[in-house]
């Protein structure tokens, strides 16, 4: 049904109102722009690719099975660094895949603990290049960082945050979404801080540093188009995700 048409002071009234709500939670992120550049150092922040570690480090693996590794994070690489992040010199995720249909990983459907491991370097110094067990279907890319500082929470995390009345009159408006969009964004892809997205129930809790996303670049992907967030709350690190 076509949505009755209002003046233009109205409109401007709705969206003033509407976008001071917004206001009040922007957060800036660090968004990852994957490239198929080659790492210029081992260390240096990837999506797949070269992993390093101790001298006497060993390869993650659950149930004798290697994980892969998907995630690794050089935090002076970044724009924008979170809190929990401000003591770690490096960040790395692996995490037990199986193959879906066209070749590429996913998070399995097991939710058996132990299927991934985060590993934290206080430290640059003494690292050094690990060994793959196995060969990985990981299309190694580099990640250049980008900032962005108007994020927004989107559904279901915005309720109980974003006035529902005032929500609910914006989006009456002809073209809200292009209006909220030129002003505010939300971002599906691998990024630390800003909000977390959601396919279904909502990814946003206490200590959420860093959305995985699904990164076809990369051969990567989350079930169906999902999104992972790694959280590190109570001095412990966590991991979840959803998909459509």
């Amino acid at each position: 049904m076509k949505k009755k048409a209002i003046d233009k002071a109205t409109q401007e009234r709705v969206i003033a109102e509407y976008f001071a709500e917004l206001d009040r939670h922007l957060q800036p992120a660090s968004l990852a722009v994957l490239t198929r550049k080659k790492q210029s150092t081992p260390s240096e922040s990837c999506f797949g690719g070269v992993f390093v570690g101790k001298v006497d480090a060993k390869w993650p693996h659950f149930r004798s099975r290697p994980m892969e590794g998907v995630l690794q994070i050089r935090t002076k690489d970044l724009p924008y660094c979170p809190p929990q992040l401000k003591t770690i010199a490096l960040i790395q995720l692996f995490c037990v895949c199986k193959v879906s249909l066209d070749g590429s990983p996913e998070r399995p459907d097991s939710d058996e603990e132990g299927w991934y491991a985060v590993r934290t370097h206080d430290t640059l110094r003494g690292l050094r290049p690990m060994e793959r067990p196995i060969p990985s279907r990981i299309k190694p890319c580099n990640i250049e960082w980008k900032k962005v500082s108007n994020e927004v929470p989107s559904y279901p995390d915005d309720i109980g945050l974003i006035d529902g009345d005032k929500k609910a009159r914006f989006q009456e408006l002809e073209d809200w979404a292009k209006i909220e969009r030129k002003n505010y964004s939300e971002h599906w892809q691998t990024k630390v801080g800003g909000w977390p997205v959601s396919c279904q129930a909502g990814l946003n809790r206490n200590g959420y540093a860093i959305q995985i996303g699904s990164e076809r670049k990369a051969n990567f992907m989350w079930g169906d188009n999902g999104v992972a967030v790694l959280f590190h709350h109570r001095n412990k690190w966590s991991l979840d995700w959803d998909c459509y």
